[in-house]
């Protein structure tokens, strides 16, 4: 950007605001016991600052605040820009704390701060402003070196604050890449497929009568608990940061020319499908680019390839069946010519069972419905193999909801059994767990 320029007009835009608003700071300025003792190179309550001026390598932006609005000076007509990341850029460097104080240091050019890769100026309602420079990085690349120009101290900060000072105009456009990951996100995802690097994981959620049930369809089918999908999944999806834009690279191109060796995420989240790919830069850290809006932004490559590296054993839990107790309305139980029925009613302490006339406590109803369900997956079964016995045990489930689930326990060796879920089977548990199931329900009357 034309530095001179904007930098001028920010100049006598921040004098003229501060004899508007400095009255403001007396009424927002928080109660004395509201401060904490935190070591800080910064520590400005917002109503005292009028804006900030950011040069470094790539250029200069400055923000200014006007009108409650932080506004970029001199940007370009048809770019947007992200309010959250204006806000919290200008709250940060308004805010820096101290990750460690070196104190009085005489050779600055050993810390990179003769020539510092960013100089950022705070702008102050009273018309004074606070200028730092930010230095190397530390050997041990855990913080880096930052110096403001009107103390003495050499000061240690963290990588957030030295990611924020090497910001671009580009870094404060609003990108829309990853998707916003919320708690509720678990209800409105329909559809997630991984093509990672060691197999492709696909899942599919599915609305049932007000509940969400979720299933493996890739690399074989299954049905999953909520749980796993929640927590690594969908939280780790969610944690992934964004380190910077880059903004000079053409989305379309870069994964035509490195899809060899990138990953691809394929999300179906709230009615909106999103495809995002993955490619490694120099380096531990990712490129991912949205193809539909051309978009592409650098994330840290750790998040990206545990993400990546999940596979479907992982998502599978301890049973090939996982369901709740207080969700069925009955489970019908048949094996060896015999035919007997669960009936389950209430919630919580209030849970209770009938079977063949018998009520079952809360405690009794859950170790039932635990042995009935705990059905541990052995291994994957082969694509053509061939189902030819009758079932041992059929375990029917109906949910209060309204859905229904047909658990077939078919033998297909002297120690496993092929588990069909309404009508598919992909995966074997073990025949001493089929046993151990008709021995627990026989020894209930």
């Amino acid at each position: 950007m034309k530095g001179n320029g904007w930098y001028g007009k920010f100049v006598m835009l921040a004098g003229a605001l501060a004899a508007m608003t400095g009255i403001l700071w007396i009424f927002s300025r928080p109660a004395e016991e509201e401060w904490q003792e935190e070591a800080m190179v910064t520590d400005f309550h917002m109503g005292t600052v009028a804006g900030a001026a950011l040069v470094n390598e790539k250029g200069g932006v400055a923000l200014m605040l006007q009108d409650g609005e932080i506004e970029i000076l001199d940007a370009p007509q048809d770019m947007e820009f992200s309010a959250s990341d204006r806000k919290a850029f200008l709250y940060r460097m308004a805010h820096i704390p101290v990750k460690e104080n070196l104190g009085k240091v005489q050779e600055r050019e050993a810390y990179g701060l003769d020539h510092p890769s960013a100089r950022l100026t705070l702008f102050l309602t009273d018309g004074s402003r606070i200028v730092l420079q930010l230095g190397d990085q530390t050997p041990l690349e855990d913080g880096w070196y930052l110096r403001r120009e009107d103390e003495e101290d050499l000061y240690l900060v963290d990588p957030a604050t030295a990611r924020m000072m090497g910001y671009s105009l580009d870094d404060f456009r609003k990108i829309d890449v990853l998707p916003e990951i919320s708690p509720k996100s678990l209800e409105g995802l329909t559809r997630l497929r991984l093509e990672g690097s060691r197999e492709t994981v696909e899942i599919r959620g599915e609305k049932q009568g007000g509940e969400v049930r979720f299933f493996l369809v890739s690399p074989f089918e299954a049905a999953l608990g909520w749980q796993p999908i929640a927590e690594k999944l969908l939280a780790p999806l969610g944690s992934l940061e964004r380190l910077e834009v880059a903004g000079d690279i053409s989305a379309k191109e870069l994964w035509e020319s490195r899809r060899e060796e990138g990953y691809r995420l394929t999300l179906e989240l709230e009615g909106e499908e999103r495809t995002l790919f993955f490619v490694p830069e120099e380096g531990e850290r990712f490129y991912c680019g949205n193809p539909a809006n051309g978009q592409v932004i650098l994330l840290d490559g750790e998040g990206v390839r545990a993400l990546f590296a999940l596979s479907a054993a992982e998502l599978m839990g301890a049973t090939l069946y996982p369901a709740n107790a207080a969700d069925m309305e009955q489970v019908t139980i048949a094996f060896e010519g015999l035919e007997e029925s669960l009936e389950l009613t209430g919630q919580g302490e209030l849970l209770r069972g009938y079977l063949e006339g018998r009520e079952l406590s809360q405690a009794e109803v859950l170790a039932l419905f635990q042995a009935l369900t705990m059905i541990p997956p052995a291994e994957p079964l082969e694509g053509d193999a061939e189902l030819l016995e009758e079932p041992i045990l059929t375990l029917h489930f109906q949910r209060k909801a309204g859905s229904e689930d047909v658990l077939e326990l078919i033998p297909i060796s002297q120690r496993r059994c092929a588990v069909r879920v309404n009508g598919s089977a992909s995966m074997s548990t073990y025949r001493a767990t089929i046993e151990e199931i008709i021995r627990v329900v026989k020894g209930l009357y």
